[in-house]
């Protein structure tokens, strides 16, 4: 595995073209009109997502995110949320870098329990949300398809997203139970396929064009 530093350069170097488990859910939207659907063609926020990634690859292109204040509050928050949640289960997680997938994908998993379990944390900015998604026992769709890519990524069988709430030191945990499901991840490997093929395709022809 891969152990440079989420946010540091070397991980931001190492993540330039590929197709990210955080960002895996743009090639999962499907289009909005059903010819598309049934042709298997991605939708124009994937295709954005696509372009991208070829650009850079092929430039170097820097379309990284530089984070907001929700972002670096869940940066803050993960190593104590990590703490919390060994102390509370009386276990202990493997924290990991960047895993790569060959030339064309990788992920970023929190970190691995018991060598099989992905432990993806969540620190709503919002302290709303976290109470939110605790009385609906739900998530938003993209935390789904991350943590399938990263069960793919690293030949996983479960993943645990783990809610942390810090607020007012209460410092509370909710946890999500997913499991593999090998019929998603056989459409994430479908949709990769189709993308990098498409980013290839970008490339080949930029290239010629700009000679």
């Amino acid at each position: 595995m891969n152990e440079f530093e989420q946010g540091s350069e070397q991980w931001l170097q190492a993540r330039k073209g590929r197709f990210t488990s955080s960002q895996i859910y743009k090639l999962m939207t499907e289009p909005r009109t059903k010819a598309a659907k049934e042709a298997g063609e991605l939708s124009e926020g994937a295709k954005t997502y696509v372009m991208e990634k070829a650009l850079e690859l092929a430039y170097g292109c820097d379309f990284s995110f530089d984070g907001n204040d929700a972002t670096q509050w869940g940066n803050d928050w993960e190593a104590e949320a990590l703490a919390t949640y060994e102390k509370q289960f009386f276990t202990t997680v493997e924290r990991t870098g960047f895993v790569p997938d060959a030339d064309f994908g990788g992920g970023s998993p929190d970190g691995i329990e018991n060598g099989d379990t992905i432990i993806e944390i969540k620190t709503p900015y919002n302290e709303k949300n976290f109470f939110e998604v605790v009385y609906t026992g739900k998530y938003p769709k993209q935390y789904y398809w991350q943590v399938q890519d990263l069960m793919r990524i690293t030949n996983c069988d479960s993943a645990r997203l783990v809610y942390f709430n810090p607020h007012e030191g209460r410092k509370y945990l909710y946890c999500f139970d997913i499991d593999r499901n090998e019929d998603d991840i056989a459409r994430i490997e479908e949709k990769l396929l189709e993308a990098v093929k498409m980013r290839q395709a970008i490339i080949d022809d930029l290239k010629r064009k700009l000679k």
